[in-house]
């Protein structure tokens, strides 16, 4: 069995069952919107499944919320692919600090931009669900993500690969875990107050949950990212900074991924006591177990990862040239 597939995870599969349909409604919404021009655009967004993977990481959701989370999620991916083909970044940091005043200030409302529009539909639908001040926490959130996507621009720019504190750093933002947790907050009922989220404690609980989510998408993703040129992924990161073979670096990152889980799991245990918020606390923490879960079996289960522990061949010769750079 591959290393990969026995990465630690003690918390229990859990999956929304609205996940068809929520997904099928993102797709629909993408493609009315013009982020999906094409059917093999469309067809790639199917095989992607990431209405599903939200279903996993929000078992409890209302409809409403999950399907927001998966349209944003969709937006996100597509999103993604789009400034990677930008040709500097510049560009990219023009474009998404546009996207980010829309989604502030809805001043696009007539503009054909497929991501406009959708950061505008994103915009008038969080109002109509929670305050505007939570959504000037979620626009705080975006804007954080979209500066890491601009690191990496200028990184890919200058065929850099960051060293390892470097790395950890920007891919506990540009995970987006944190968008998406400022989405799921827009619940009805009882949420976490702004002093509680800020704790320290369940800070690092976050962190601690998106270190463990990029590592595992980079090892799912590693094989396919090197060929692409991908510069920022934990395996090719290992390989510079420590001179480790391919198979040396996995086998490292799977390590620092289950070390991560195992203090995760620890410092949950160790939790103090928030009063009258503990409820929400534990629903807090919860979110974050199933993102982590629901995260390992959706990569496990797409299909378009194929993780292999020795890149062969002409991909291996790709690997090193990359490393070397």
């Amino acid at each position: 069995m591959s290393r990969i597939h026995s990465l630690y995870c003690p918390f229990t599969p859990k999956v929304h069952p609205g996940a068809s349909s929520v997904h099928e409604r993102s797709i629909l919404w993408a493609q009315s919107l013009g982020m999906l021009p094409s059917e093999h655009h469309v067809r790639a967004a199917h095989k992607a499944r990431t209405g599903w993977l939200i279903a996993r990481a929000f078992p409890t959701a209302t409809l409403g919320e999950l399907q927001l989370i998966a349209d944003w999620t969709v937006l996100f991916c597509v999103l993604d692919d789009h400034i990677e083909k930008l040709k500097t970044a510049v560009e990219v940091e023009m474009y998404l600090q546009y996207l980010l005043h829309v989604f502030q200030t809805d001043v696009a409302r007539y503009s054909e931009d497929p991501f406009a529009l959708g950061m505008i539909n994103l915009r008038q639908r969080i109002l109509a669900m929670a305050s505007s001040s939570h959504l000037t926490y979620c626009a705080g959130q975006l804007a954080e993500l979209f500066a890491g996507n601009v690191i990496e621009a200028r990184e890919r720019e200058r065929a850099k690969i960051p060293d390892l504190a470097s790395y950890l750093q920007l891919r506990e933002v540009t995970i987006g875990l944190q968008v998406m947790l400022a989405l799921a907050d827009l619940r009805e009922g009882p949420r976490l107050p702004d002093c509680v989220r800020e704790n320290l404690a369940l800070q690092k609980l976050v962190t601690r949950a998106s270190h463990i989510v990029g590592l595992a998408n980079d090892l799912f993703t590693y094989e396919k990212e090197i060929l692409q040129g991908e510069l920022h992924n934990i395996v090719l990161v290992l390989m510079k900074e420590r001179r480790l073979t391919t198979a040396e670096a996995v086998a490292q990152a799977v390590a620092f991924h289950d070390a991560e889980v195992r203090s995760f799991l620890r410092e949950t245990a160790q939790l103090p006591s928030f009063g009258a918020t503990d409820a929400c606390v534990r629903r807090h923490v919860e979110m974050l177990k199933c993102w982590i879960r629901g995260h390992l079996d959706w990569a496990r289960e797409t299909g378009r990862y194929r993780p292999l522990e020795e890149p062969a061949g002409g991909q291996a010769r790709l690997a090193s040239r990359s490393v070397a750079a």
